[in-house]
């Protein structure tokens, strides 16, 4: 029979390529076919077949591989997928300022205001006041507990007293030194004021104004040589700003004066 020659021969060339194949190596095969067309007629045919295949098989020979050259460089592959996004750079600079935009519409007409006559009263009031400040210089007495206020009017010495009688008080009449600094620090330096101290009821004998006589003086602060009377007619008092000292004249000379109001 044939097939155990043949699964014989394959044996030996399954072998032969396992080797080759881990130890790269060239093989240069001489093949020879040892298969025959009709089974051998003896035991002794047969053996001797067998002996010649292997015989030839011994044929194989065995060359160790020599390194070929490089090929040529392959072309350039596809684009890969991208890949994964990297962290966030750092803020840029400040851009610059953009155009202005353009004008919107008109807006509606607001509702007309019921505080009106509120308001026209305040405005009023407001102005009386800024006219009163424009008008008079104010200090306080601690001790006294009063208002001095300086008038920038000019007045003889009875206007002067209808003047601040109008306004509740009466002319300034210091009854101690703090009365008369603080009544002198309302006066304008290098000038002089009516205070309320006069003689016009008893000739020389100098008392407080005030309705139905304001009693004989407690304190004062005449400046040397003074009062004298001086042409005879000298009966109302002022005082000087440089140094708040006291000195009589005229009544009908236009001066300042200095109201006393109460806190």
């Amino acid at each position: 029979m044939t097939t155990p020659r043949a699964s014989r021969v394959d044996r030996h060339l399954h072998h032969l390529h396992h080797h080759l194949h881990h130890h790269h190596l060239l093989i240069i095969i001489v093949v020879i076919v040892c298969v025959g067309g009709r089974s051998l007629p003896t035991a002794t045919a047969q053996e001797a077949q067998r002996g010649h295949c292997k015989s030839e098989l011994d044929h194989f020979i065995v060359v160790p591989t020599v390194k070929g050259l490089d090929g040529a460089k392959g072309d350039r592959g596809d684009v890969g997928p991208p890949g994964k996004a990297g962290p966030h750079g750092p803020p840029g600079l400040k851009g610059d300022v953009g155009a202005s935009g353009h004008s919107g519409a008109k807006g509606d007409k607001g509702d007309a205001c019921v505080c009106d006559g509120a308001e026209k009263q305040l405005a009023a009031l407001q102005k009386q006041v800024d006219r009163l400040k424009s008008i008079f210089a104010v200090a306080a007495s601690k001790e006294s507990g009063k208002v001095h206020q300086l008038a920038r009017a000019k007045l003889t010495y009875a206007d002067a007293r209808r003047h601040c009688r109008g306004l509740g008080g009466e002319l300034a009449a210091p009854r101690s030194a703090s009365d008369n600094e603080a009544l002198r620090l309302v006066v304008p330096a290098g000038d002089y004021a009516y205070i309320g101290v006069d003689d016009t009821g008893s000739e020389g004998t100098f008392t407080y104004a005030g309705a139905g006589g304001g009693g004989p003086l407690g304190y004062n602060n005449w400046n040397t040589g003074e009062p004298n009377n001086a042409g005879g007619d000298e009966d109302c008092a002022i005082i000087v700003a440089d140094g708040g000292k006291w000195n009589d004249i005229r009544c009908s000379r236009l001066c300042h004066f200095v109201c006393e109001l109460p806190l």
